[in-house]
């Protein structure tokens, strides 16, 4: 098609639009589009904020398996704790 870029490709719909609803309805499209962008704005917000205490649970609970190979790789489970011999004995 054309390759006018965003602006271009939104300069064309915004005077087709124009020339298929006219002036005297062209304010009421564009209340009823900033009211949908609005709603579309407020469920993001509000997913976001549902979503985000699970992704910090997650992240802290990556951290603590994290911390816990570290430990293992130190110091594994399955075998004792060796005791270092005194040099001076």
């Amino acid at each position: 098609m054309l390759d006018l870029g965003s602006w271009g490709e939104f300069l064309i719909i915004a005077i087709a639009i124009l020339v298929l609803l006219g002036p005297k309805e062209l304010p009421a499209l564009l209340r009823t589009i900033g009211r949908w962008v609005y709603k579309g704005r407020q469920l993001s917000a509000q997913l976001r904020q549902h979503v985000e205490p699970f992704l910090q649970e997650g992240e802290i609970q990556a951290y603590m398996d994290e911390a816990k190979r570290q430990v293992n790789k130190e110091m594994p489970i399955n075998q004792p704790p060796t005791q270092e011999k005194n040099p001076h004995e």
